[in-house]
């Protein structure tokens, strides 16, 4: 009857051997955290008969894969007494219970005293779970281990996380002690350092920080990061041998519809022509953008999958026009990607212009780059939008025209130079 423990690591070791109460493990992806938690539970779970320990997921389908995992790889079989798929719950030989919850129906949280508590991916869970959970751990005095890859300053994980890393524990009063540990996945030698280094050149800095450093990045600004090497473009006019690619993003009469043209044979891609337009019949912009697109011989635009209407409209006027379907997936996606050129300074936007109307559109672009904020919801879910006072239909235009850029290289049509950085390659 034992626990399956594979070769552990020192940073491993130190929080399954600590004594304090309250184990608060922030981590980057791979660094873990979460076999490191379920290994010190099922160690406890067989050295102390009849406890009853719970490990809480964020999902049902979540606590199902680590109580299959627990059964088939972690307790041996003479350890378990018996089992049961529908519940989630194991009697182990010693007389404990080990069971598996979700997170996502905090008010199933209640019932007896625990004598120990694991929480994976806890940032990612409502504060009424935990709060829910608290007491739970009350009566048994037992203790708990909650883990999680960040998820900004606020929520309550990094709270909590924040609290245990300034508390000092004198071996005095157990009961409120505490411990914060933080683990980059660089901690776990089984992942190279070249995969670390692939995935910092292919992330925002503010997500490769909180994905693999384990950081607790602030969520209070833009999700752009702006180079302002990005800011050193110009309004241009067509070029007969340039290879264009144009995304928009349309409103109806009360709001705002945009559209932005990017050069895509030079390197970097460049924003030649951008614009607004509000109560503006669709056919009438149907009509404008036909016009613009043609004017720059436009290989594909690209537009919110579910106007179509405008879309076949367009197509009636021979413009190649795409659909992209923005769903609870492909939204963040779209979004991240576009951070990631902004902040790579691979793209450059007009900086200024000695058009006045020109100079405005180039201001309301910076304006909602500057200003597209994170919004927490309740369930902690980090939604991305436009701040109050706001638009954000230049961030969809322009992040319709990056993937429609991306899509018109890789067609491999039109454009008969390449251009880097001012250099013709032919």
């Amino acid at each position: 009857m034992a626990v399956v423990i594979p070769k552990l690591w020192d940073y491993q070791r130190e929080c399954i051997s600590a004594r304090e109460r309250f184990s608060w493990i922030c981590g980057g992806r791979r660094s873990t955290k979460s076999t490191t938690s379920m290994f010190k539970q099922g160690a406890f779970a067989l050295e102390y008969p009849g406890t009853l320990n719970w490990t809480v997921e964020r999902t049902w389908r979540h606590a199902r894969v680590w109580f299959d995992w627990v059964r088939r790889y972690l307790i041996t079989r003479d350890a378990i007494l018996g089992f049961s798929k529908s519940d989630l719950r194991l009697e182990l030989c010693n007389g404990s219970v080990w069971e598996f919850r979700s997170a996502d129906k905090p008010d199933t949280l209640r019932g007896d005293g625990l004598h120990s508590l694991v929480g994976h991916e806890a940032a990612f869970w409502d504060r009424y779970a935990w709060d829910t959970l608290r007491p739970a751990l009350a009566d048994q005095r037992g203790w708990a281990a909650l883990n999680s890859t960040p998820k900004g300053l606020q929520n309550w994980f990094a709270s909590e996380w924040l609290k245990a890393r300034d508390c000092q524990w004198d071996g005095a009063n157990w009961l409120a002690s505490s411990r914060a540990f933080h683990w980059p996945t660089s901690f776990n030698p089984l992942i190279s350092s070249w995969e670390i280094e692939a995935a910092r050149g292919a992330m925002p800095d503010a997500m490769f920080r909180q994905e693999y450093l384990g950081e607790f990045v602030s969520d209070a600004g833009s999700l752009f990061v702006v180079s302002p090497k990005v800011w050193t473009g110009s309004f241009e006019l067509p070029q007969s041998n340039a290879r264009y690619a144009a995304g928009f993003d349309l409103a109806k009469r009360r709001d705002w519809s945009a559209w932005v043209i990017v050069r895509c044979d030079v390197l970097p891609w460049r924003v030649v022509n951008f614009g607004r337009m509000k109560q503006v019949d669709y056919t009438s912009q149907t009509v404008f953008l036909a016009e613009r697109f043609k004017q720059y011989r436009v290989g594909i635009a690209l537009c919110d999958f579910y106007q179509e209407a405008v879309i076949e409209q367009l197509a009636a006027r021979h413009i190649n026009v795409e659909g992209f379907a923005l769903t609870a997936t492909s939204r963040p996606t779209l979004l991240t990607n576009l951070a990631l050129v902004l902040e790579k300074a691979q793209i450059r936007l007009p900086g200024s212009s000695p058009d006045a109307g020109q100079q405005l559109q180039i201001d309301k672009m910076r304006g909602e780059l500057a200003n597209f904020t994170p919004r927490v919801s309740k369930t902690g879910s980090i939604r991305y939008e436009a701040a109050d006072g706001y638009n954000d239909d230049y961030v969809f235009a322009l992040a319709m025209a990056v993937e429609a850029a991306k899509r018109r290289i890789a067609e491999g049509q039109g454009g008969a130079t390449l251009i880097v950085n001012g250099k013709v390659y032919r």
